[in-house]
């Protein structure tokens, strides 16, 4: 047994950079398995690089920019880190961080919102007071982090996404 009452930033989290890639940095294959792998070994922190989607569908991607790597759907990604975090054993749900590099404009930061709330739902940790908790108050909660645009930006007018954001 570990002692899992004090601040989350007291602890060391086995972390996953570039996770969705597989291979190589420049030329890789992209794909949303590799979050379920991570996960399923113990990373607590995953990467997703965060851009703007082209046409058709105009939905966000990840993908290692400005780069030769292929790219996944954001909303790909989102439901396999959420099957993947729901198949681990309750008491292996330590909080996870999804660690955002947002290289989204802010309509595309409103369709991420939308997908994180659409497929985490409750999992999700709505922004708080600021205050640290420790991982047995988050057990079972998934956090963002990351830079994003002030809600106040005009995109987010009447957004309902806009709640999802810091």
């Amino acid at each position: 047994w570990h002692d899992i009452t004090q601040p989350l930033s007291s602890y060391l989290i086995f972390t996953s950079h570039n996770t969705y890639l597989v291979g190589e940095q420049v030329v890789g294959l992209s794909l949303a398995a590799a979050y379920s792998r991570a996960i399923a070994m113990g990373c607590r922190c995953v990467e997703l690089d965060c851009w703007d989607g082209g046409a058709p569908s105009y939905e966000p991607i990840l993908t290692h920019g400005k780069t030769l790597t292929s790219n996944i759907k954001a909303r790909d990604a989102i439901a396999t880190i959420a099957a993947a975090y729901e198949a681990l054993p309750p008491a292996a749900r330590t909080p996870l961080v999804l660690s955002l590099e947002m290289h989204c404009t802010p309509p595309q930061q409103v369709k991420l919102a939308e997908l994180f709330k659409a497929a985490l739902g409750e999992r999700l940790l709505p922004p708080g007071d600021g205050v640290l908790r420790s991982p047995l108050e988050l057990m079972g909660r998934i956090l963002l982090k990351g830079r994003v645009v002030p809600t106040t930006h005009p995109a987010f007018k009447g957004s309902s996404a806009a709640a999802a954001l810091p």
